[in-house]
């Protein structure tokens, strides 16, 4: 047959697709070796859309997304044997729409088919870089063509419940990734527990099968990178056993300090494996906690500061170590919390470019320049030394004063901030907590609901975008 030939039944074929209603049993083959899997949609007697995937493979653990959005499978629908069917309800626009099909997500979704409704959609324009960014970013705000910054969250021991599933943060990574924000998943074991309790390697097994899991899933792939762990130091990020995780441990977990260099079962060496692409923060250490302690002093000998400077001890040993065999377990930078204290100013605005200190700990900042302090040691070891630094949570409320933004926030403080990190080009992202309240949760916090002071935080926020 002629290329003319396929052509003309090619526009053909076009040509009654689009005249058909879009309730018909219309199949859409995708462009897969040997026609597989094969996709149409239909709508019931009830008006429900439904659509339908054909496969000649058994699939167990499937998933579909409409336009990045991952859709609910009817699991009493009978999936018949060679070939095997599921089906997915939505009320979606299928006549423009971006269809996927996935397989094993049990591990990590894997596409297996895809199909193109319409039009495709337009290349966008390319964004302007900023640090600015929020805790659970709203990607319906009006983000003015910045690539601004959104930090999700994402629990090893809750990635099939409906709210912290897997799925759901596919879909809230590719709504962010639609309006243009970069991604950055914060990774726990579980609510109220930051990483694996010390010394538990059932439960390091189970969060790395986890991590295994987020770096295999292609439906993630457009993530900018994953901060592991929060709090390590505190006992508010370790209920499990009210004891705070021990430096050694974390550094165990994170690049495998303390085993066999041959041994690969740490965070970096799994999910660098799987995806070399991703960029792999140390997480946040909780600031001013006096929780844990560290053994190497930090030269301020703060608890949290010589905590600190002790996990980056064992890492760098660590590092080191396994770089003279040739493995890289370096991590690509790190996640730091910084939180103002605009109480401690006579210009409360003012704050974030003033040294705050208390006579109890001399020199060491307790204010929003604390990240100064984070800086100095990241720096002291030349195998971390430079790596970029993101401030993943910053705001207002301060542990010593207990007020919240809702209370507190002075006009200026987040432009302040903002001024004070720009001059520091190893400061890559100030991310305020948070945007997006979840449920009842941080809604003295949240620049999308704001109240009381909030309100100028909010409209600040949206200036210094502009």
């Amino acid at each position: 047959m002629t290329k003319l030939r396929w052509f003309s039944l090619l526009v053909l074929g076009s040509i009654i697709y689009w005249l058909l209603p879009i309730d018909g049993n219309l199949v859409l083959q995708t462009n897969q070796q040997a026609g597989w899997p094969q996709i149409w949609f239909e709508r019931d007697a009830q008006n429900q859309q439904w659509v339908y995937v054909r496969d000649n493979q058994p699939w167990v653990y499937v998933a579909l997304t409409l336009d990045g959005t991952t859709l609910s499978r009817d699991q009493q629908f009978a999936t018949g044997s060679d070939p095997w069917t599921w089906r997915w309800n939505t009320t979606g626009n299928l006549t423009q729409a971006d269809i996927r099909f996935y397989h094993d997500c049990d591990r990590g979704c894997q596409e297996r088919g895809s199909l193109m409704l319409g039009q495709p959609a337009p290349t966008p324009m390319p964004r302007q870089s900023t640090l600015l960014g929020a805790v659970f970013a709203n990607p319906e705000r009006d983000w003015y063509g910045r690539a601004a910054w959104t930090i999700e969250l994402a629990y090893a021991l809750r990635a099939d419940e409906s709210q912290w599933s897997i799925d759901a943060l596919a879909s809230r990574v590719a709504a962010a990734h639609k309006a243009g924000l970069r991604v950055i998943i914060r990774v726990a074991y579980d609510q109220g527990q930051s990483l694996p309790p010390n010394d538990d390697e059932t439960a390091l097994a189970i969060f790395l099968r986890f991590c295994q899991r987020l770096a295999h899933d292609q439906r993630l792939q457009v993530v900018y990178g994953y901060s592991i762990g929060n709090g390590y130091n505190s006992i508010g990020e370790n209920t499990l056993t009210q004891e705070p995780l021990t430096p050694a441990w974390v550094a165990r977990m994170l690049v495998g300090y303390g085993v066999a260099v041959e041994r690969h079962d740490n965070v970096i060496e799994t999910m660098r494996g799987l995806n070399p692409q991703l960029k792999l923060l140390v997480g946040p250490v909780r600031p001013w906690s006096n929780d844990a302690d560290g053994d190497w002093t930090d030269p301020l000998n703060q608890p949290w500061l010589n905590y600190f400077n002790s996990v980056l001890v064992l890492l760098d040993q660590t590092i080191r170590l396994k770089h003279a065999q040739q493995i890289n377990v370096a991590p690509d930078g790190f996640a730091v919390s910084t939180f103002g204290w605009p109480e401690q100013s006579a210009d409360p605005a003012q704050e974030p470019l003033r040294d705050v200190y208390l006579a109890q700990s001399g020199k060491a900042q307790r204010g929003f320049r604390l990240y100064r302090d984070w800086l100095a040691i990241i720096n002291r070891y030349p195998s971390m030394a430079n790596r970029p630094v993101y401030i993943t949570a910053t705001n207002t409320f301060h542990p010593e004063q207990g007020q919240t933004p809702l209370e507190n926030y002075p006009n200026g403080w987040l432009s302040n901030a903002l001024r004070e990190v720009s001059g520091n080009p190893q400061v890559q992202a100030l991310c305020w907590f948070v945007d997006q309240p979840f449920g009842q949760q941080w809604r003295e916090w949240s620049l999308s609901e704001p109240q009381g002071k909030m309100h100028e935080a909010a409209q600040e926020f949206d200036q210094l975008l502009r």
